[in-house]
Formats: structure tokens, C-alpha cells, sequence
């Protein structure tokens, strides 16, 4: 958790880098259990595998009227994986 950004606004879960931590060593050792069970039981909760798509402009410059001027990213529990 030390190589988190702060100051980054929160995912779809809410929560933010600082949550997790200025939370305590407590969380910190129940997210460890929750990350170990879902590695060692290959089953994450349903909320893990939700995400965002949002489209990107490829090119400020371009046709914005263009569907191809576009590419699709995805924003989904980014703290899930930096917490890993």
C-alpha cells in the first residue's frame, strides 16, 4: 500500500487511496486475509469484476463525430489491484 498514489480520486467503490492507508494496520491485515482467500479459493467477490468503460478521444484534433476517432478504456477497482 506504500506505492499508492494520494490525492487520486476514488474508484467505483469509493474509496480512496487514503482510506486504506491511514485506515490501520487492522484493515490491513483483513484485506490481506480477503486477497489470500481469493487467490487460494480462485473466487473474488461479483463487485471485483465490475468496471467503467469510458470512451477516449484518440485525437483532440480529429473528427470527434467519428466512432473510429475513439478507443474504449476501463475503470474498475483500481485499489483492489495496487493492494494485491
Amino acid at each position: 500500500m506504500s506505492k499508492m498514489k494520494l490525492n487520486k480520486s476514488p474508484g467505483l467503490g469509493n474509496v480512496s487511496a487514503e482510506h486504506l492507508i491511514y485506515a490501520g494496520r487492522d484493515l490491513q491485515v483483513h484485506l490481506w486475509l480477503l486477497f489470500n482467500s481469493t487467490l487460494k479459493h480462485c473466487h473474488a467477490p461479483c463487485a471485483h469484476g465490475h468496471g467503467l468503460i469510458i470512451p477516449l478521444l484518440k485525437d483532440k484534433h480529429g473528427d470527434q463525430t467519428k466512432l473510429d476517432m475513439y478507443r474504449s478504456i476501463s475503470l474498475f477497482l483500481s485499489n483492489y489491484s495496487k493492494t494485491v
